[in-house]
């Protein structure tokens, strides 16, 4: 019943716009640091390319919390619905305070959304 509820509570997101996660989080990747990469391969989690539980996550984010300087945290949008990239945020979260330097969210093999173009409104 309760991943029915989250699903239900999930704002509704188009395809191509980013899943609101908070303003701990950054949608743009950086250009360097150490990340581990939380993702979606074949249904179920993955932390760096290897399957891993649940339980196994949550360890995984306390001791990389603990580390300093703190590795980035990329949750790997490809593909996953917006209450999965939520749930993983909430997780991240509740092991450490995200930041955007730290927290961010995008499609790794896509690359993120490119700004919206700027509409020329001058008359010719």
């Amino acid at each position: 019943m309760l991943p029915l509820l989250a699903l239900l509570l999930t704002p509704a997101v188009a395809d191509n716009a980013p899943c609101p996660l908070g303003a701990g989080w950054a949608t743009q990747p950086s250009s360097t640091g150490i990340r581990n990469i939380l993702s979606m391969d074949r249904g179920g989690l993955t932390w760096n390319h290897v399957p891993i539980s649940n339980e196994i996550l949550r360890q995984y984010l306390r001791n990389a919390a603990r580390i300093s300087p703190r590795p980035e945290m990329v949750i790997d949008t490809t593909g996953m619905a917006c209450a999965e990239q939520q749930r993983l945020a909430g997780e991240i979260e509740a092991a450490a305070a995200c930041t955007p330097d730290i927290c961010r969210a995008y499609d790794v093999v896509r690359g993120p959304l490119p700004p919206a173009p700027a509409l020329d409104v001058r008359r010719r």
